[in-house]
């Protein structure tokens, strides 16, 4: 396998091996295809009560009918890490438990109170192994108790042909990621926009019903919120664009946009929170959380547009280096714990 590649992995057997997860996430879909392990999204929409007491029940039965020997988790959602943790714990080794945990599940910024911390200290302390994105959130991992493998996602395998990417040209068009979660610094964007306007087009991803009204208001008009967009449509959006701006008030966090963008080609502006320049520095500006530093990376990036394309390639290579390097130690673990009888024989999960 070529260098940069993302290499073949052992194939979990479906008949032994479980992925579940509460919310639909690019990066829990991403994991299972790649480590070959079925996945099932337990989305019980409704009233919150109502929905987690359906949801614990569903989850138990599945675990339940399925029995598996392997069960992956995404944490979050904190409830679904605790409730397996205990079940976990009440089959002891016969569940070889690994805990895919996001960073609000390490070091919680939405819900940073001491219940929460203690709940996610105990769903660290319970797995096996947890999986993290990055070095700096794998050692906080450990400061918990935890053990950990360090995993980016796995690039998004598109099925669209390449698409060159626009001439640089005013105004650029710059893809915003947003799910208008408080993490992100949506205002600080907007007020960026505002002072490019000329330069560079805004064009927003995600329910912007999610946005204070108040703000959507006062956009400027080189700004389009496209909504929520399929899968198709997404990906056509991205292709179409200049640049990725995809960035988190969150410390050590790697976002999505980054391994989107990254799969697209495109070059990115990310936030400068340390845990993205090991993958990404060849084709991403890196920039604080505030209007000035915004500006100043989207003129950055029009600036080095040639050079940072260029560098995509690079950060392809880096980000399947590491999903190798971290797979294949996952892999060793689950056949040191669980044995030979957890995959199947000589089939494996193939990448790119």
């Amino acid at each position: 396998m070529p260098c940069g590649k993302r290499s073949p992995v052992k194939r979990l057997d479906a008949a032994t091996a479980l992925f579940i997860s509460w919310e639909r996430h690019p990066r829990s879909r991403g994991m299972s295809d790649a480590l070959g392990v079925p996945l099932v999204e337990v989305d019980d929409r409704g009233g919150a009560v109502a929905r987690y007491v359906r949801a614990t029940v569903g989850t138990l039965r599945l675990v339940a009918a399925r029995r598996p020997k392997v069960l992956f988790v995404q944490n979050p959602s904190v409830v679904l890490g605790v409730l397996l943790s205990f079940v976990r714990k009440v089959v002891g080794t016969r569940i070889f438990l690994a805990v895919d945990a996001h960073n609000e599940a390490v070091e919680p910024y939405v819900n940073p109170g001491w219940f929460f911390r203690c709940l996610y200290r105990f769903v660290l302390r319970s797995a096996d192994v947890t999986i993290v994105t990055n070095d700096a959130l794998g050692k906080s991992v450990v400061r918990n108790g935890g053990a950990v493998v360090v995993i980016p996602d796995p690039l998004p395998e598109l099925r669209s042909s390449e698409c060159s990417p626009p001439t640089c040209r005013d105004p650029i068009v710059i893809t915003v990621v947003a799910t208008y979660a408080p993490d992100e610094p949506i205002e600080q964007i907007l007020l960026a926009a505002d002072r490019l306007k000329g330069f560079a087009r805004f064009q927003f991803t995600g329910n912007v019903k999610r946005l204070a009204v108040q703000l959507r208001e006062r956009a400027p008009d080189n700004v389009d919120f496209l909504g929520f967009l399929s899968d198709e449509a997404y990906w056509a959006q991205l292709h179409s664009s200049h640049a990725v701006l995809d960035l988190t008030l969150m410390p050590r966090c790697i976002v999505c946009g980054a391994y989107e963008a990254t799969a697209v080609g495109r070059p990115l502006l990310l936030s400068d929170n340390g845990a993205g320049r090991d993958l990404f520095a060849a084709s991403a500006v890196f920039v604080e959380a505030k209007a000035s530093d915004i500006v100043d990376g989207v003129q950055d990036i029009q600036a080095r547009y040639s050079e940072l394309l260029a560098g995509c390639d690079v950060s392809r290579s880096r980000v399947n280096d590491a999903w190798n390097k971290g797979s294949a130690e996952l892999m060793s673990l689950i056949a040191e714990r669980c044995g030979r009888s957890v995959f199947v024989t000589g089939v494996t999960a193939v990448g790119e």
